[in-house]
């Protein structure tokens, strides 16, 4: 756990580019109530909704809406991780112990068709679990952006989205047979899928693949630019700070003093609480 914390903290020190592992936690109240799950990363934001996705890429906003799917899909967490997270926000709304998943799960989006999203490295990946008998042309992913599809059959939407070609399979037995097929598109907005020949009497996999933490800061931009470890495994991070609403404990300064306050914090070795915390106002 305290790995996984420390991996987040150090994310924010520019030129920072260690490989981070994603995984996904649910709205505590981060966000607003119409979210189910999020996952934060250096290079990605995303926010799940029971009719849609949203991702923030290289500074593009990109949404995804499940057209025609069940208003009342459930969405889950699944393959529980060890990792908890822990928001420190303000002087009070602190919550702790958060669970954290390596993915979620889409339970009947469309009739006998559930989705799943995932991580693969530092990527989403999004999978469409079509069960036998169950028609994969329900399926359709309505972007916020212009789509197309390039030679190579990856998705484009806007100027850096893109989720590549998806792979389509059966399993029989211990062998994976693949199915011929490619996204197709139904409006400049609009994509489905469009497939070859396949066993109707077996399962179908859709497997496109989409270009424990701790978070301590408050509603302005803070930038950390130092980390370390005590023998104790406290940790120690040093940064700046334009926030009002950072949290305080012991500081020198309770409030911000105007501009860029300096800090220095201390949080404890299982990333729970927040230890001491030196606010000095940067002159």
């Amino acid at each position: 756990m305290r790995l996984i914390l420390a991996a987040l903290f150090l994310a924010s020190v520019p030129g920072f580019s260690a490989s981070l592992p994603l995984f996904f936690f649910p709205n505590t109240g981060q966000t607003d109530s119409s979210v189910r799950y999020l996952v934060q990363t250096p290079d990605l934001s995303a926010r799940f909704r029971t009719d849609s996705a949203t991702f923030q890429v290289e500074g593009q906003h990109v949404a995804v809406r499940f057209v025609g799917a069940n208003p009342n899909v459930v969405v889950k967490g699944a393959n529980l991780l060890d990792a908890k997270i822990n928001f420190f926000l303000g002087s009070s709304d602190w919550k702790t112990d958060v669970p954290s998943y390596s993915k979620i799960v889409y339970r009947g989006l469309y009739p006998g068709i559930d989705m799943t999203y995932g991580g693969a490295g530092r990527e989403v990946k999004s999978e469409f679990l079509v069960a036998a008998g169950a028609d994969p042309r329900r399926i359709r992913l309505e972007y916020s952006e212009t789509v197309s599809i390039d030679t190579e059959g990856n998705l484009k939407a806007g100027d850096t989205f893109r989720e590549a070609a998806p792979e389509i399979y059966q399993q029989a037995g211990s062998v994976r047979v693949k199915i011929a097929g490619h996204y197709r598109l139904i409006n400049p907005h609009t994509v489905g899928f469009e497939l070859g020949a396949y066993d109707t009497t077996r399962p179908l996999v859709i497997d496109p693949v989409i270009s424990y933490s701790t978070y301590l800061g408050g509603s302005s931009p803070t930038d950390i630019t130092g980390i370390a470890l005590d023998p104790s495994a406290n940790l120690y991070v040093t940064g700046w700070t334009s926030a009002l609403d950072f949290p305080i404990n012991g500081a020198i300064y309770a409030a911000n003093q105007g501009g860029d306050d300096i800090i220095v914090a201390k949080l404890n070795a299982a990333g729970t609480a927040l230890r001491s915390l030196l606010k000095l106002h940067s002159r």
